[in-house]
């Protein structure tokens, strides 16, 4: 097992046990050897290249008050993102050069799907290590 798929074992891990009644979706074959046969299949039956290692099916919303009169309380409550994209990387992966270009076309190929996700009202992003996994499923999910 290579340290990106150790780690998306371990947030799944932690978001079954923290949030047990979070739905999450996770392309599971990613990554896994397969038959040349098997492999052509699985990319004939894909969705877009790109697209992020966890998903987390819940929308995240705000709440915005305002004082209508000294005895009226009107609260707006609407969507912050549709749902949360997360793109794992191992402890110590470098994304970017100092130049700010991406280190492989893969990570860019991933960022443009990111940026695409964000756009369509998801919070998408790259997180890098199990505490930078954690504290954005904790700020997402709270």
């Amino acid at each position: 097992m290579t340290a990106e798929q150790r780690l998306q074992e371990a947030v799944i891990k932690y978001i079954k046990l923290q949030y047990p009644d979070v739905l999450i979706y996770v392309d599971s074959g990613a990554g896994l050897k397969m038959s040349i046969g098997n492999a052509k299949k699985r990319k004939r039956l894909a969705g877009d290249r790109g697209m992020p290692d966890i998903f987390v099916c819940k929308r995240k919303y705000k709440q915005d008050r305002c004082i209508v009169d000294a005895n009226e309380i009107q609260v707006n409550i609407y969507a912050e993102y549709s749902g949360l994209f997360m793109e794992l990387k191992a402890e110590g992966v470098i994304l970017k050069t100092k130049k700010g270009t991406f280190t492989t076309k893969h990570f860019k190929e991933q960022a443009e799907m990111l940026e695409k996700l964000r756009a369509a009202g998801f919070h998408a992003n790259f997180y890098v290590g199990f505490e930078e996994a954690k504290a954005i499923i904790d700020w997402y999910l709270s």
